[in-house]
């Protein structure tokens, strides 16, 4: 998180949309460092946790209950997105379209910061199949670091990290004349 929060501050982001938000720990903490978040997730519940949390700390989110799929805020354009282990945890399709939707959200030279699990192997995924695992049920696809940077059409990749548990960043800027393709 900390590496995001000093991406956007050293582009001059003010308004971010976190995609993906679950129960608000990216938009929260955004938020407490001055930035102005909105957030959607497909969630009803964690929309609701995430309501709760942010008025306990004093913010004032704004957040839609809206699939990845789906538009949240068609009228606005944000300066920079987040989508924090979000992309891989939907089917190939539905990570095109978000991204597309991704693209419309953001001003031209606007800035992304996805997170992307570890490439797992078939045992580890079957491992977490079979225990306590608090994301069961939901879809995780394997794309390697090509796959990902092949799907941000219209972005340039500014830059690759990898981070502890080996999770994946990707820190990327529309292009000012992109199109969907």
């Amino acid at each position: 998180m900390e590496a995001c929060l000093d991406f956007f501050l050293q582009n001059r982001v003010r308004s971010v949309l976190d995609v993906g938000c679950g129960v608000g720990r990216w938009a929260i903490y955004l938020a407490k460092n001055g930035l102005q978040v909105k957030g959607t997730d497909f969630s009803a519940n964690a929309v609701r946790i995430a309501r709760k949390w942010a008025l306990e700390e004093g913010l004032s989110l704004e957040i839609s209950c809206r699939a990845l799929t789906e538009s949240a805020f068609p009228d606005e354009r944000f300066e920079a997105i987040v989508a924090a282990l979000i992309l891989d945890n939907v089917s190939r399709e539905e990570m095109l379209i978000g991204i597309d939707l991704i693209r419309e959200c953001l001003v031209d030279e606007g800035y992304l910061f996805a997170l992307f699990n570890p490439i797992d192997t078939r045992g580890e995924i079957n491992a977490q199949i079979k225990c306590e695992n608090p994301t069961a049920g939901i879809t995780q696809m394997n794309y390697t670091n090509s796959e990902i940077i092949s799907a941000f059409l219209g972005f340039e990749v500014l830059r690759q990290e990898t981070y502890e548990a080996q999770m994946r960043g990707l820190f990327l800027r529309k292009s000012g004349n992109s199109l969907a393709t």
